[in-house]
């Protein structure tokens, strides 16, 4: 049927289809997202996040008070048997609800894009005025003789088949992009802030494009209040609840600002939302209440009780991050050219040139059309963008993921105005022209998931889980292993307090002893590791509570020397206390199986006599050769049905072939000719674990 003979109820139910497609979208992504979710823990916190979420404990900082709750109850539904799995599906359920979100909010953008100009004609009939309520400011109509607010097309605001498309191959591309289908694969509260990233940008363009004249006829509490401050409470509670989620939604509050208030009329905007803080202020503060779950829990001493956020020192470190600002201005090297890979990746160097022409081409559209979106995006882009490259972690592709939606909703944009230029070169009505035209655009999203389908489908891989399991074969009965590889750390919190696997073992981080809850966690779980070092410990814990309340000049030797004095003592204490009472003593230490020098604490730990064993050093009593048993390792996913490895898991499946190298060159230096076979399998193992 043409557009033009479309009758009103017809229109009425295109226009009702269209959050249905959305829906829709969603769920296909999910049904993508549960065929290749994760079986289990992944590298770096999945373990640490598992363990605590499952057992009601406090996680790494901020704290996500939110994710906690929702990931006890989703850990603790009847479903599969590994509660890792079920943390899994929880980010899968969050990025498929981000995908529709998302489809909303181009959907919304298209639909309510201005007009042609960004000035609209003079000659706009004059509407008769209506008395303000009391205690409101006056939003009337603008007359003829006013300069009026930007106007939206009318058939924009129309069911158009084109702006469906482009909505959904906009989505699509999202719930293809390579960083944001892995992680909505593993557990992690990411997926459920970028669904937050989504829905406070769809409210806030909602509530600009609102008129505040229009009112519910319904009788309530809501029934007084203009159809943008209702809008905009919502706005408020979901940002309330963004903030117990993740703090980077903080990034997001200036390009939000500028999407709500800009425009001709925000002087009576500002005023009318500044009179509405009596019921602003409590929807958006109500939700922070969750962040009591923080100190509730840690009163209760859970397995998991990071940061000890039960008085308010500590509750204020552990819910703005201290413990990471170390990380902040410190990127890693050649960040910035990581990530250009980062997103040249995202969808292969061809498909990901056409995002970004077209991104390109929305940005001049936003030129043209509505520069008030522009600088809400540029500005959430940028400051995102700002952020991810001067902050030093391992998994900082995650947080390049806000900046690809914005550039996503550029892409949008100039996708459909690519598709309104081609139809009007084409000098064609014919509806089924446009239609197959449109449904041509869903073909991007369908090329993504083609590209990154094997680089996404985690579906069998168990590799963080096998690492830990892997070194646990290499370690005797009631050995100590002290380490600074988080992998292994945060893999045996679940391995060991959720699965039940080798509870004999007593795993230490080195680098987690630097902090006053670690030493909590091992004083309760471990206690007699501490018994005999308590002395010093003691003095060590003083010189913590000096470090953590910022009363050392950490960039004075002479002030740091007494509390890395302390923690050397402890470290030494531990040592000394295993080997005498002849307990395993191991150091896993990957840059030092990978032939690095140990620094201080490393030499500490393994002396002057150690040997390789397993993925380990195991530290020797006295001099002497030792025969060291070829590893028995599970290496599935490596050397057989091989799954995807990002940078952080292939950094540490490397040790797999630096430790057989270590192993063999031990063997040969002993005499023993098999160290050769076991070098030559360490070489024939980095290249299966070569990136390709």
């Amino acid at each position: 049927m043409d557009a033009t003979l479309t009758t009103p109820t017809t229109q009425t139910r295109r226009v009702a289809l269209a959050p249905l497609i959305g829906a829709a979208l969603g769920v296909v992504a999910f049904i993508v997202y549960f065929v290749t979710l994760s079986p289990t823990i992944n590298f770096i916190d999945s373990g640490e996040l598992t363990t605590a979420v499952y057992t009601l404990g406090v996680t790494h900082p901020t704290g996500y008070p939110l994710y906690s709750l929702l990931g006890w109850l989703s850990t603790h539904l009847p479903l599969g048997d590994d509660p890792a799995w079920r943390l899994n599906l929880l980010s899968a359920i969050f990025a498929a609800v981000t995908v529709g979100l998302f489809y909303a909010l181009i959907y919304s953008a298209l639909r309510m894009l201005p007009a042609a100009a960004l000035s609209t004609p003079r000659n706009v009939p004059s509407q008769p005025r209506k008395k303000p309520r009391k205690g409101e400011p006056s939003h009337q109509p603008t007359t003829a003789k006013s300069d009026p607010a930007p106007q939206f097309a009318i058939q924009n605001s129309q069911f158009k088949i084109a702006n469906v498309a482009v909505a959904a191959t906009t989505a699509g591309l999202l719930a293809a992009s390579l960083t944001f289908w892995s992680w909505a694969t593993q557990a992690k509260m990411y997926t459920l802030h970028w669904a937050f990233v989504a829905a406070l940008f769809l409210l806030a363009l909602l509530v600009n494009r609102a008129s505040p004249l229009q009112r519910d006829t319904a009788k309530g509490f809501f029934a007084s209040m203009p159809l943008d401050v209702r809008l905009l409470h919502i706005f408020a509670l979901v940002l309330g609840l963004s903030l117990t989620n993740h703090a980077t939604t903080v990034l997001l509050l200036p390009g939000l600002f500028v999407l709500i208030f800009a425009g001709r009329d925000w002087t009576e905007r500002l005023t009318l939302y500044l009179r509405r803080l009596p019921t602003l202020l409590p929807t958006l503060l109500a939700p922070l209440l969750l962040y009591l779950y923080l100190p509730l829990r840690a009163n209760a001493h859970p397995l998991m009780d990071w940061g000890i956020p039960t008085d308010w020192p500590n509750f204020v470190r552990h819910v703005t991050g201290w413990q990471y600002s170390a990380y902040m201005f410190h990127p890693a090297p050649n960040q910035f050219s990581t990530a250009l890979g980062m997103w040249r990746d995202q969808f292969g160097p061809i498909l990901g040139l056409i995002v970004l022409l077209l991104a390109i081409a929305g940005l001049a559209r936003l030129v043209l059309r509505d520069r008030q979106l522009l600088a809400a995006t540029l500005l959430t882009a940028t400051t995102t963008l700002f952020y991810a490259l001067n902050y030093g972690i391992r998994e900082i592709d995650s947080y390049y993921v806000p900046f690809y939606m914005m550039a996503l909703l550029w892409t949008g944009i100039g996708l459909a105005s690519g598709l309104e230029q081609l139809t009007t070169q084409l000098k064609t009505q014919n509806s089924k022209l446009k239609t197959s035209l449109a449904a041509a655009t869903l073909l991007l999203p369908i090329l993504a998931v083609i590209i990154n389908w094997q680089s996404s489908d985690h579906h069998d891989d168990r590799l963080a889980s096998l690492y830990v399991q892997n070194a646990y074969k290499g370690f005797a009965t009631n050995a100590l292993v002290m380490s600074d590889s988080w992998d292994l750390v945060s893999g045996s919190f679940y391995e060991q307090h959720i699965r039940g696997l080798r509870p004999d073992l007593t795993i230490v981080d080195i680098s987690l002893m630097r902090y006053p809850w670690y030493m909590d966690y091992l004083e309760r779980n471990y206690p007699q590791l501490i018994a005999p070092v308590a002395a010093v410990e003691q003095q060590y814990r003083a010189q913590q509570e000096l470090f953590v309340n910022d009363k050392l000049n950490l960039s004075d030797t002479a002030s740091t020397r007494p509390i890395q004095d302390a923690y050397d003592g402890v470290i030494s204490g531990i040592v000394s206390d295993t080997l005498k009472a002849g307990r395993p003593l191991y150091g896993l230490f990957p840059t030092v199986i990978s032939g690095g020098q140990p620094d201080n604490e490393q030499q500490i730990i393994l002396g002057q006599n150690y040997h390789p064993e397993g993925l380990a050093l195991r530290v020797d009593t006295a001099p002497g050769k030792h025969d060291v048993a070829a590893p028995a390792w599970d290496l599935s996913g490596i050397t057989s049905n091989p799954v995807p490895q990002d940078i952080v898991a292939h950094s540490v499946t490397n040790i797999y072939p630096a430790a057989l190298a270590a192993i063999g060159n031990y063997k040969l230096q002993n005499g023993q000719p098999d160290g050769q076979q076991l070098i030559d399998q360490a070489s024939k193992l980095v290249d299966l674990l070569r990136p390709h």
